[in-house]
């Protein structure tokens, strides 16, 4: 009789897939704990408890490459090469990826409004702000590392496998921090039991990868590095790291200090106010699979190659005058007890299993349905050389003499498949909080108007604040790290915070947006003003860039309001100024006439020149008008016809 193997169930970020047999490690393989299950689909061994994790994330990347079938367990080869699967999961992902990141992601930095001007010295040269320095340097950084498509690796690992990992390092010759995007299966951050929302004190990425030896032998090997905060170690004038008893006598940089008291160094990092005791140490090195007998938290560096950076030292406790750990860890929802996070599939890959099925199931009812079976009686089929009945296609003729011979009808079974699979994905449409729109199941002629459109988008909009406020800390924190190498560098001063914002994703109709505005703007007291005005009709899609610039292109040709301000105030210069077309020009008022705005009489006109008199008329003799010259007989015009006398 054989032996029962009770399962057990774990809860934990993962426990979604548990109703899957091939996810749970008892049922994979021997039932002794000393031996490991081999094969592909499992991770290595040295993973030790990041087991769980790490299967969760092989399995989900399975659905969105369309080759879940290698999780079934007791199917026979050809059953599990006839499954279809159609990329819903992947499509699922994309969807709210887009949603995520929105049309576009900013950088501010608070402060940073543009550069000072002297008002007192206009001729002075502007000085850049500190804030708007800093805003320039991260722009820039974030121009040449490749932020935004970084930002889509990264995000979409988080999505898709409910973690993405960031890690950062200051390169040298490049003179600015570098980034890289890390799988989050080569992530293993170590958390105390306390852990809570603190940020782990040591991190570690380290994965496999087969390469040849220096005996020209292949094997596999498993790169490490970590990063970890510690108290800062003390060397002598030869660069020889002192025992903490003897830091009274160990050479000391610029920026640090001994304190007695504590018997710690202390080191005062720019971007902080006090010296403190810590540092950031970092290793980098590799094992051979078979010299590691521990594991991924706790290997034997007695058996490690340490790799060496590009000025020959080698990488191992190396300083890196920094506080802080380099490494951002993106959960992708609210993860503050677990730390990691889920997947947008974990919670509908049930559903996922039967549209797999139903489209597998569709599939072979199709066939059916294009050629239905036939039913023969009263006569014989011809045969093959095997005594198989000839199956027959386009163009065969079945002889059947006094025989009957009738097609069955399979369309109703296709026609109840595909209510079915319908079901399905408006099932999973609710379940993933992603709207039938996004997932292009609905029809541009079937789109409700913009306001219906937006309420549908409701719980995809609040599962969508969750994931942005998630990353807005993490992000933060990234541009804090990114400044902070540039202030240990010294190429800033002082540091003020910095955010990305991501962009807007929800629809919009631009006629209702139209007509809204209109209907609030119009009237003797509008319900709005031009500016928020302005600001719907950007959320609505219009090609705006810049709001405050837009309302002063449109008072500068609303002449109709601005008749309605002269009528008001009676003040042309201001009128003249929201229009924006500068002071009036000097004009020559008529002799008697006086201007409304100028009490000052105007000038008198000299007649013969048509010039102003001077102020007291015109001095010297009276100049007299030039007598009219007589006409020329010879230009006096001839007449043509004789004149009539009158009748």
């Amino acid at each position: 009789m054989a032996e029962t193997v009770r399962r057990q169930h774990f809860i934990d970020p993962w426990s979604y897939f548990d109703y899957k047999d091939s996810f749970t490690q008892q049922n994979l393989g021997p039932t002794n704990p000393n031996i490991w299950p081999a094969g592909n689909l499992h991770p290595p061994f040295w993973v030790g408890h990041h087991w769980r994790r790490l299967q969760a994330y092989k399995l989900l990347d399975s659905y969105c490459r369309n080759s879940s079938r290698e999780w079934l367990k007791d199917i026979r080869e050809e059953d599990r090469r006839k499954r279809r699967e159609y990329g819903d999961p992947d499509t699922i992902v994309e969807s709210v990826l887009a949603s995520l990141l929105g049309d576009d992601q900013s950088i501010i930095v608070e402060g940073a409004e543009g550069d000072d001007q002297d008002e007192d010295d206009p001729d002075a040269p502007i000085t850049q702000t500190a804030a708007q320095k800093q805003f320039d340097m991260l722009m820039d950084w974030a121009q040449k590392e490749q932020l935004k498509l970084k930002m889509v690796e990264c995000e979409r690992a988080a999505v898709k496998l409910g973690d993405g990992v960031y890690v950062l390092g200051w390169d040298p010759k490049k003179k600015r921090p570098r980034l890289h995007v890390y799988d989050p299966g080569f992530y293993f951050p170590v958390l105390a039991q306390d852990f809570g929302d603190d940020f782990p004190e040591r991190v570690a990425v380290a994965w496999e990868f087969r390469e040849r030896d220096e005996s020209g032998e292949e094997g596999t090997f498993v790169r490490k590095i970590s990063w970890w905060l510690d108290d800062i170690q003390g060397y002598d004038e030869n660069n020889v790291p002192v025992p903490d008893l003897y830091y009274d006598n160990a050479v000391l940089q610029e920026n640090e200090e001994f304190d007695p008291d504590q018997g710690k160094i202390l080191r005062k990092y720019p971007w902080n106010d006090e010296s403190v005791p810590v540092t950031c140490y970092m290793t980098d090195a590799t094992w051979k699979v078979e010299d590691i007998h521990k594991k991924v938290d706790d290997f034997d560096e007695k058996n490690a190659m340490f790799q060496v950076d590009e000025d020959g030292n080698t990488i191992h406790n190396l300083d890196l005058q920094i506080d802080f750990i380099p490494v951002i860890h993106m959960p992708n929802f609210v993860a503050l007890q677990e730390h990691y996070s889920r997947s947008i599939l974990a919670t509908i890959l049930q559903i996922e299993d039967d549209l797999i099925a139903t489209d597998t199931d569709l599939q072979a009812a199709s066939a059916t349905t294009g050629t239905p079976p036939i039913a023969v009686s009263g006569s014989n089929l011809p045969k093959d050389e095997r005594g198989q009945v000839v199956t027959y296609g386009p163009g065969t003729v079945f002889e059947t003499g006094e025989g009957k011979m009738e097609a069955l009808n399979t369309s109703e079974n296709l026609n109840a498949l595909i209510k079915y699979d319908e079901h399905l994905l408006s099932r999973l449409s609710v379940n993933a909080r992603i709207p039938e729109s996004l997932l292009g199941r609905v029809k541009p002629n079937e789109v409700p108007s913009g306001i219906a459109l937006t309420l549908s988008f409701s719980p995809h909009s609040s599962m969508i604040r969750e994931m942005r406020m998630v990353r807005a800390a993490k992000y933060e924190l990234m541009l804090k790290m990114v400044s902070r190498f540039f202030m240990a560098d010294g190429q800033l001063d002082s540091l003020a915070a910095a955010h990305l914002v991501f962009g807007s994703y929800l629809p919009a109709d631009k006629q209702e947006a139209s007509t809204l505005v209109t209907s609030l703007l119009n009237g003797t007291h509008p319900s709005i003003s031009l500016e928020t005005a302005v600001k719907i009709l950007m959320a609505a899609g219009f090609p705006i860039d810049d709001a405050v610039e837009e309302v002063s292109r449109i008072r500068e040709e609303d002449f109709a309001a601005a008749n309605l301000l002269l009528d008001a105030t009676g003040d042309i210069a201001l009128v003249r100024k929201r229009l924006d077309v500068g002071p009036p020009p000097l004009a020559i008022t008529p002799p008697g006439i006086t201007d409304p705005n100028n009490p000052t009489p105007a000038p008198t006109i000299d007649p013969t020149t048509g010039l102003p008199l001077p102020p007291g008329g015109r001095q010297g003799p009276p100049v007299p008008a030039p007598a009219p010259k007589p006409p020329n007989p010879e230009k006096i015009p001839k007449p043509t016809a004789k004149p009539r006398p009158i009748q």
